[in-house]
């Protein structure tokens, strides 16, 4: 049985002195980033039925909401026909940085395959060929920026630092089936880099790239947003507990920061704001926000703690016509703040993109 030969030509540029309006905006300006290797170009060759080739282009667009995907065959784990062929204008490389499976939503990623082992096949400009085997974690992680994981990416280390590469070859060695589409294998993105031991930064809308932790100072009140005329979400009481900042809002009516932190409550995953005297964390160094425009609900709608529906819910459902501004928009959710008439003060909260109707503040 014939396997898909699919072959990418990627040419590929170091980030030098001059970055590149792509890259331009993946810099991060309160650590260093990663240095980003952008793909200037891609197209594909030898096309047949058992890859989307259409899609391609999605591997390289830092998107969560999009994947490539391939249908598996039995003899997957050992030819030697690779999934992937990328040109590479003599880079040096060190690792890549891979968001497996179908990343829209955890139900989407459970439902399809996901990769569990790549083997590289790197090749250099003397002709040398190096065969790397890269295993990645089968877990969903969307927002966690800790260690060798950021906003949803992986981080896959060769085991080498390789100069004058012209090319490499991805082989899919193994992979999780799903529990709808189970051999339907995906993955989401790929970013190749020169440089490991700095920060991924993430150029999804919004701004979460974050600190890794903070430690509690005291027990955490909470509220929804940055401001003691939202309303109070509750008492995180555990002292000397860990969250995970993202974010960074000054007060000029209270004087007072407030900082956006992610932690878990009886098993789930919540984001709340909170004055910064409570986490050991010097809001300076975290990312502000940025009004992105405004949206409006367009039905009833569950709203949530976070940006997907493995986070908490809030009570009761929102109704249909409710408006406010748009503080984030995260994979398929919007960060909506409004003036709720019926607990008659401000909240944030999360929707589903597909039940708001946004409109882009000017200029962006």
């Amino acid at each position: 049985m014939l396997k898909r030969i699919l072959s990418v030509s990627v040419c590929l540029l170091l980030l030098l002195s001059v970055l590149p309006a792509q890259a331009a905006e993946l810099t991060c300006d309160r650590e260093v980033a990663r240095i980003w290797v952008p793909v200037s170009w891609a197209c594909q060759s030898d096309k047949q039925d058992q890859a989307s080739t259409t899609d391609l282009p999605k591997l390289f667009d830092d998107k969560a909401t999009s994947f490539w995907y391939m249908i598996a065959w039995s003899s997957l784990f050992s030819d030697e026909i690779p999934e992937l062929t990328l040109d590479f204008d003599h880079a040096t490389l060190q690792g890549v940085w891979v968001r497996t499976g179908n990343q829209r939503s955890e139900e989407d990623y459970l439902n399809y395959a996901r990769v569990t082992e790549l083997l590289a096949r790197v090749t250099t400009g003397d002709g040398t060929v190096t065969d790397c085997t890269l295993p990645l974690t089968d877990e969903w992680n969307p927002t966690l920026s800790l260690g060798k994981w950021e906003n949803g990416y992986q981080l896959a280390e060769f085991p080498q630092v390789f100069q004058d590469v012209t090319k490499v070859e991805l082989f899919i060695r193994h992979y999780r089936t799903g529990a709808m589409e189970k051999y339907y294998v995906c993955l989401s993105d790929l970013v190749f880099v020169s440089d490991t031991t700095a920060r991924l930064c993430s150029a999804s809308t919004g701004g979460t790239s974050a600190q890794d932790s903070a430690t509690l100072t005291d027990t955490m009140m909470t509220w929804s947003g940055p401001g003691y005329g939202y309303d109070q979400l509750g008492s995180y009481s555990q002292s000397g507990g860990y969250v995970r900042p993202l974010s960074a809002v000054w007060s000029e009516a209270e004087q007072t920061w407030w900082v956006q932190v992610e932690f878990s409550r009886f098993n789930e995953k919540r984001r709340a704001y909170t004055p910064a005297a409570y986490v050991s964390v010097d809001p300076e160094l975290l990312q502000g926000e940025t009004l992105l425009g405004t949206g409006e609900t367009s039905g009833r709608v569950r709203a949530k703690y976070g940006p997907s529906y493995a986070y908490s819910s809030h009570t009761p459902l929102l109704e249909k016509g409710i408006s406010g501004d748009v503080w984030a928009i995260e994979g398929d959710y919007l960060l909506l703040d409004f003036f709720d008439e019926t607990q008659n003060c401000q909240r944030r909260v999360w929707l589903p993109s597909d039940y708001v109707i946004f409109t882009p503040a000017a200029g962006e």
